[in-house]
C-alpha cells in the first residue's frame, strides 16, 4: 500500500544524535527506528481513526470507521509498538492496537504518518505468557493454560495449517475481565505512564518522525494477577508469521530454538537442507516443550546450538536412530549419557513443582514422553493430547 505522506528523515538517527533518550533501550523501543518506513509516532491521548490526519485506511470502505484513544502502552517489538486503547464507540471497549512499522504487514487497516503507512491491527488485549512464567500460579492454572494451547493448535491443524514457531513467546492469556471494570479502574491499576523525553543535539533532527517522549510498557501481567481470581485463562495463539499448510517448505532456520523439532535441527545440521516440508508432527514437539516449559517454568532448550539440540533429544530418548547414526560418529564431541528412564528421573523434580501431586505429576511426565519422542510418527495428534488422561479434570 502506497503512502501520500512526507517522510522527514531518511537518515538513520544514532543514539549519539540524541541527548535525552531512554537509558536501558531493552525496556522500549529503539528510538532510531523512527524513521521513514519505522515505527509510528504515537502519543498517549491520540486518537486514531475518524476523519483527519490520524484516520485509519480500511479494508472494508463500506465499514464506519472506528475511532480509539491511545490510553497506555502495552509492548513493543522489532516491527510494531502495541497500544492500550479504548473505543470511541458506544461500547468504550478497551482493546489492543498493534501499529507496524513501515515495512510491516499490509493486510490491514493502516495508518499514514511521518514515517510512511503502517498496519494497525485492532486485537484482544493479551498477556503474554512469558511475562507470567515465574508468577505464582495454581498447578490447574497451568494445566488448564496448557489445555488451551493445545485446543488453539488443535484448531489450526483441523484447517491444515502448521504454526511452525509454537513455544511460549508466541503465547499468551485474554483479559475478559477487563469487561467488567471501568475506565477509572483500569487507568488506575495502570498507574501513570512512565516516560522519557525524546531530545536531539541538533534541533534540525527534531523531526515529526520522532515521538516527544517513550513511552515505558505498563506492567499488565501485575494487573492480570491481580484481577484473575479463580478464572481459568482463556489462552491465545499468537504470532502466525511462520504459519504454512501442511507439506508446503519452510527455511529449517526460521523457528525459534525453543520450538524446533530435533528432525528439524537434523535436516539443517546433519543433513544440510535449507528447507523442510512443514509437519504438525513438528508442531507437536514444538507444544510439548512448551508444556514442559510451563510447568517447570524453565525451557526444554534454551541457549544452544542445534547440534546440541540433536545430541539432548537423543539423550532424553536414550537412543540415537539409525538414519542419524553415521552423522552421530562423525562428530566426536557428542556423547550419550542417559537412557530415557533416567532423564525423566532427573526431569521429574522439575515438573512437579507445576502439578498437584505425585500422581498428577505421573500423568504429566506420561504424556510429555508421548509427545516428546523421536520418531515424529509415534507422536499423538492435537486431538489425541486433548483426550489424555492428565487433562481429565479440565476437559
Amino acid at each position: 500500500m502506497s503512502s501520500a505522506s512526507t517522510c522527514y528523515t531518511s537518515d538513520h538517527l544514532e543514539l549519539s544524535d540524541f541527548l535525552i533518550y531512554p537509558e536501558f533501550l531493552g525496556l522500549t523501543e529503539d528510538v532510531t527506528c523512527y524513521r521513514a518506513e519505522g515505527y509510528h509516532p504515537v502519543k498517549i491521548g491520540d486518537v486514531l481513526g475518524g476523519a483527519g490526519p490520524s484516520s485509519l485506511q480500511s479494508r472494508y470502505p463500506t465499514r464506519s470507521p472506528a475511532r480509539y484513544r491511545i490510553m497506555h502502552k502495552l509492548g513493543f517489538g522489532g516491527y510494531a509498538t502495541v497500544w492500550l486503547a479504548q473505543s470511541l464507540d458506544a461500547s468504550g471497549a478497551f482493546v489492543a492496537l498493534k501499529i507496524t512499522t513501515g515495512w510491516g504487514q499490509r493486510n490491514a487497516e493502516a495508518v499514514s504518518g511521518p514515517n510512511g503507512t503502517h498496519a494497525v491491527l485492532v486485537t484482544d488485549i493479551v498477556v503474554p505468557f512469558l511475562s507470567l512464567k515465574y508468577a505464582p500460579l495454581s498447578p490447574r492454572w497451568r494445566k488448564a493454560a496448557a489445555y488451551g494451547l493445545v485446543k488453539g493448535l488443535a484448531q489450526m491443524h483441523r484447517a491444515g495449517i502448521v504454526h511452525g514457531d509454537f513455544h511460549l513467546g508466541n503465547a499468551g492469556v485474554a483479559v475478559p475481565q477487563l469487561s467488567t471494570l471501568s475506565q477509572e479502574e483500569i487507568m488506575q491499576e495502570l498507574r501513570d505512564p512512565d516516560i522519557t523525553v525524546i531530545l536531539t543535539a541538533d534541533p534540525a533532527k527534531q523531526s515529526p518522525a520522532l515521538p516527544p517522549y517513550i513511552v515505558t510498557p505498563c506492567n499488565l501481567a501485575e494487573f492480570y494477577l491481580k484481577i484473575i481470581g479463580n478464572a481459568d485463562p482463556h489462552t491465545k495463539v499468537l504470532d502466525l508469521g511462520n504459519a504454512r499448510r501442511v507439506g508446503t517448505m519452510q527455511p529449517t532456520w526460521s523457528c525459534a530454538v525453543e520450538a524446533c523439532a530435533p528432525e528439524v535441527s537434523f535436516a539443517r545440521f546433519g543433513e544440510g537442507k535449507e528447507g523442510i516440508a512443514a509437519t504438525k508432527e513438528a508442531d507437536i514437539w514444538a507444544l510439548g516443550a512448551t508444556i514442559y516449559e510451563l510447568l517447570t517454568k524453565a525451557p526444554l532448550f534454551h541457549g544452544i546450538g542445534h547440534k546440541a539440540i540433536i545430541e539432548r533429544a537423543c539423550n532424553m530418548a536414550g537412543y540415537v536412530p539409525p538414519m542419524w547414526q553415521a552423522w552421530w560418529d562423525s562428530n566426536d564431541h557428542l556423547t550419550l549419557t542417559n537412557d530415557a528412564e533416567t532423564y525423566w528421573l532427573q526431569s521429574r523434580e522439575y515438573i512437579c513443582q507445576g502439578c498437584v501431586d505425585d500422581e498428577d505429576t505421573d500423568a504429566a511426565i506420561c504424556l510429555l514422553r508421548r509427545i516428546l519422542t523421536l520418531d515424529p510418527s509415534a507422536r499423538p495428534s492435537c486431538e489425541d493430547i486433548l483426550q489424555d488422561p492428565w487433562f481429565r479434570d479440565i476437559a
